[in-house]
């Protein structure tokens, strides 16, 4: 076997190799995730002199993490499923790194970016999980009748806005 045939097979198996996620995000246009890694360096402190710190330094290339919300254009470039935005191919250590270095972050906790190896699971996973909300929606202005009253379909929108809308702007004027 050539020296080039040798290289060219060992490319290919670093590159099937290569474990990656597929990941689920809910956040309106995504988010970059970048690898970063520890260096201690030195910063000025008052008074003259310096003191020894941590500082975490970005490596490697950022890695684009998919939102559900694009332009119309681009509209069929991103599978949606459940209100997430799928995007496959992802790096599972830097992924799983990022991960762990924001797990006490509200996305996180609050299932709006979530990964996993079986992309067939991971859009199961997001099928049941459709009705999370982000908070980040669109709000739904539309209203509806209950028990005589209107009220807005969207939860977030407070109710006594529904009551100034049925009884008139007039009447709320002092």
């Amino acid at each position: 076997m050539s020296n080039v045939a040798a290289i060219e097979k060992t490319n290919e198996a670093a590159l099937t190799s290569r474990k990656v996620v597929t990941v689920a995000c809910k956040l309106p246009h995504g988010l970059i995730i970048r690898d970063h890694s520890e260096h201690i360096g030195h910063e000025n402190v008052l008074g003259g002199g310096t003191r020894k710190v941590k500082m975490f330094r970005p490596t490697g290339t950022p890695i684009r993490i998919k939102g559900p919300v694009v332009p119309d254009v681009f509209v069929r470039l991103v599978e949606v499923v459940g209100g997430y935005a799928i995007t496959e191919g992802v790096d599972a250590e830097v992924f799983g790194r990022w991960l762990s270095w924001n797990k006490e972050s509200a996305f996180v906790v609050n299932k709006m970016v979530f990964g996993h190896e079986d992309g067939a699971y991971l859009r199961a996973w997001a099928k049941e999980h459709s009705s999370t909300r982000s908070g980040m929606e669109a709000i739904d202005v539309t209203l509806k009748s209950e028990q005589g009253k209107l009220v807005y379909v969207d939860p977030r929108v407070r109710q006594e806005t529904a009551e100034m809308f049925k009884a008139g702007a007039d009447a709320n004027v002092a």
